[in-house]
């Protein structure tokens, strides 16, 4: 597996992904989320994990506010292959934001916004994320979404 930023040449290939898992976040339709994704590789940071020349997973880092001793970075439009839970996949994604943005200030938090009803709730608290709130409404009428937070300092590793 390798982790790196997607080529444009990709952004169908990461559409077409996002489609396929109901993932509306970004668009519902593949000019849509091309341009979106256009605009992250721009301002914010997207990384994909590749496999066997495919990506099997992708996220956005957005830094969302801070000053020099405090930063919060929002996760947004993750998204992973079926076949690909339980592999390493998000951990190493999470992992490298991680430590892209560990030494931008004294401490830092991250956040992601999760359906209640979503797998990836187990999969970010494996990673260390605490419920931090529950919002009603959030993507959908009807779908209840969890808050999960992360909070770390510039010197723990």
């Amino acid at each position: 597996m390798e982790v790196r930023k997607p080529s444009q040449n990709q952004l169908k290939e990461l559409a077409s992904l996002y489609l396929a898992n109901n993932v509306i976040t970004l668009g519902k339709d593949e000019k849509t989320i091309v341009s979106n994704l256009r605009r992250h590789l721009r301002k914010d940071t997207l990384l994909a994990a590749v496999e066997n020349k495919e990506i099997a997973s992708a996220i956005v880092a957005i830094n969302t506010w801070g000053f020099e001793d405090h930063k919060t970075w929002e996760l947004r439009h993750f998204v992973l292959k079926p076949d690909c839970y339980n592999r390493g996949f998000a951990e190493s994604l999470v992992k490298i934001i991680e430590n892209r943005i560990r030494p931008q200030s004294e401490t830092c938090k991250i956040f992601i916004i999760v359906p209640e009803k979503e797998k990836d709730l187990e999969l970010f608290k494996r990673m260390h994320f605490k419920t931090e709130g529950n919002i009603p409404n959030y993507y959908v009428y009807g779908e209840n979404c969890v808050f999960m937070g992360k909070t770390f300092r510039k010197t723990e590793a």
